[in-house]
């Protein structure tokens, strides 16, 4: 009878151990192909402000290579400003970013998420983001 009770505890603790992997939350967009964890720097919520382009280059900001394509794009963009893009001397930073963006980059846009289980992620053939999900793959 003991033997039975322990087989049952430790079947029970195994259960509920796998349930708990599966039960993770993990959160996609929209229209995205892969899961993130909450923290994943491709889905966060980032608070950017706005600031002065010039401001931005006295602080040591680099322009965003995604957003800021190449110094050719920037010279071509500056010939083509009118009074009514001046607004294109604003750019975006965030407090603990290195770079400065336009105000449509999708690394600072705000990207509407939603939590669900990893195990719903997985049954809808999405796949683990690379980025916030590489430190675990490297170290198993």
């Amino acid at each position: 009878m003991l033997k039975r009770i322990i087989a049952l505890v430790m079947s029970l603790a195994i259960l509920s151990a796998t349930t708990f992997v599966f039960a993770e939350d993990v959160y996609i967009t929209k229209r995205g192909k892969k899961y993130h964890k909450q923290d994943c720097p491709l889905i966060a919520n980032k608070d950017a402000q706005k600031v002065n382009l010039e401001e931005a280059k006295a602080k040591g900001l680099e322009p965003c290579k995604r957003c800021f394509k190449s110094a050719k794009t920037q010279t071509k963009q500056k010939v083509q400003k009118s009074a009514k893009a001046k607004k294109q001397d604003l750019v975006y930073v965030t407090a603990s970013g290195k770079k400065y963006h336009r105000e449509d980059c999708r690394l600072i846009k705000n990207r509407k998420t939603t939590g669900i289980s990893l195990a719903d992620a997985q049954g809808r053939g999405l796949q683990p983001c690379s980025r916030c999900f590489l430190k675990e793959a490297k170290s198993e």
